[in-house]
């Protein structure tokens, strides 16, 4: 079989029913499973990362009032792009996001309640989130990889679920502006002009996912 890098919403959700199979292994490899993480809250934290196309340092970052249900928003207020300069010094700006109409019903009472109620980058760790999605896709036998520039990933990835996003967004029929709002990957000078902004990409959003 050959290795893809992309996972379609059906491949995404066999890697999300994989993660108790994980935490179960793990658990069994342990003499204390209070070590192993809640394979419920991991399912959460990859669903977020899915959906909204995040980094998972970003994820990690999240707390419940950053998500807006109702408004369909996101705030983002710690990102690996989120500065600008003011008098020759960079200050963090907030940055937002689209919760799509795909993100399951079920989950939005628990995350908006219960999973980012304390800061997860306290709990875990990319690495270990990344372990765990690797191990995920291999239960779920789902054959992953990529050739970037200096090496090749073998498996799963956590940086695959944002990426998966944007080309499920092209599938859709998106364009290239309204990826880069989903992703807020910056515009040049005059792109800015006529950039699409986040309800543009809402009413996309319901009425193409």
């Amino acid at each position: 079989m050959t290795s893809t890098n992309y996972l379609n919403p059906e491949d995404f959700q066999k890697l999300v029913n994989a993660i108790p199979l994980v935490t179960e292994y793990n658990k069994s490899k342990l003499l204390n499973g209070s070590r192993v993480p809640n394979s419920r809250k991991l399912q959460q934290i990859l669903i977020v990362q899915y959906c909204c196309a995040l980094r998972i340092s970003e994820v990690l970052r999240l707390r419940k009032e950053n998500f807006n249900f109702k408004t369909k928003i996101l705030t983002l207020e710690k990102t690996k792009t989120g500065f600008k300069k003011k008098d020759g010094v960079k200050v963090r700006k907030k940055q937002f996001t689209s919760i799509p109409p795909d993100f399951p019903e079920e989950d939005k009472f628990m995350i908006s309640h219960f999973v980012f109620d304390e800061p997860l980058y306290k709990l875990y760790t990319r690495q270990l989130i990344w372990s765990y999605v690797k191990k995920a896709a291999v239960f779920a036998k789902l054959e992953l990889g990529e050739q970037q520039e200096e090496r090749y990933i073998d498996g799963a990835w956590t940086h695959l679920l944002r990426k998966s996003r944007a080309k499920l967004m092209i599938e859709k029929g998106a364009n290239m502006d309204m990826v880069k709002v989903k992703l807020r990957h910056s515009f040049t000078t005059t792109e800015r002009y006529t950039k699409p902004d986040i309800n543009a990409l809402i009413k996309w959003e319901a009425e193409n996912l």
